[in-house]
C-alpha cells in the first residue's frame, strides 16, 4: 500500500504545482496587448505572440532564460510599436508594460523556487503583498514621470540626454541583475560549494 500514498502524494502535489505554473501567464497576457495596443498592426501583433509564448513556454518549463528573452522581446517589440506608430508617448501603456513584466518575472521565480512544494497560506498571502508593494512603487515612479512628461518639463540643453543614459544604464543593470537571479543556482543542501 506504501505505493499508494507515493501516487496520492504525487496527484497532490502536481495539483498544488499547477495554479503556481499558471502564475506568470497572465501578467504575461497583459504584457502581450500592450504592443498591439500602441500600434495594430499583424507584424506587432506577431511579435508579441511570439514574445509571450517563448515567455510562457520558459514558464512552464522552468527555464529562467526563456522567460528573460521572451520578455525582452515583449520590450522591444512596444518600443518598435512605438517608433513606427510615431505619436506621442503612451505613459499608461508603458506603465503597464513594465508592472506586467515585472510581475512576470517575480511570479516564475516564485514558481521555480517553491516547484513542488506546499506553500502555507501566509507565506503566500506575504508574497503577493509584496507584489502589491512592487506595482504600487512601479505605477508612482512611472507617473510621477509621465506627469513631468506631460506638464511639458524643459530640462536645460545637454541635461536630456543625460538623463537617457543614466535611464538606460539602470534599466541594463535592472535587466543583468534580474538575468543573474533568474540564472542563479537555487541555495541549498543539493549545491556542492563550487
Amino acid at each position: 500500500m506504501s505505493w499508494l500514498g507515493r501516487v496520492q502524494g504525487t496527484r497532490a502535489a502536481a495539483g498544488a504545482a499547477g495554479p503556481l505554473r499558471a502564475l506568470p501567464l497572465v501578467p504575461l497576457a497583459i504584457s502581450a496587448a500592450v504592443p498591439a495596443f500602441a500600434l495594430p498592426s499583424p507584424g506587432i501583433a506577431a511579435l508579441a505572440a511570439a514574445g509571450v509564448l517563448l515567455a510562457a513556454a520558459g514558464a512552464v518549463a522552468r527555464v529562467p532564460m526563456l522567460v528573460a528573452i521572451g520578455a525582452g522581446g515583449l520590450l522591444a517589440d512596444y518600443a518598435l510599436a512605438l517608433w513606427l506608430a510615431g505619436g506621442p508617448p503612451d505613459p499608461l501603456g508603458a506603465a503597464v508594460l513594465g508592472v506586467g513584466l515585472l510581475l512576470a518575472l517575480e511570479t516564475a521565480d516564485f514558481h521555480w523556487r517553491f516547484h513542488g512544494a506546499h506553500v502555507p497560506a501566509p507565506v503566500l498571502k506575504r508574497q503577493i503583498l509584496r507584489w502589491g508593494a512592487r506595482i504600487a512603487a512601479g505605477l508612482a515612479a512611472s507617473t510621477a514621470l509621465a506627469s513631468l512628461a506631460l506638464v511639458g518639463l524643459r530640462l536645460p540643453p545637454g541635461v536630456a540626454p543625460v538623463l537617457a543614459a543614466a535611464g538606460a544604464i539602470g534599466a541594463v543593470a535592472a535587466l543583468a541583475a534580474a538575468l543573474s537571479r533568474l540564472t542563479a543556482p537555487p541555495a541549498g543542501g543539493d549545491n556542492p560549494p563550487s
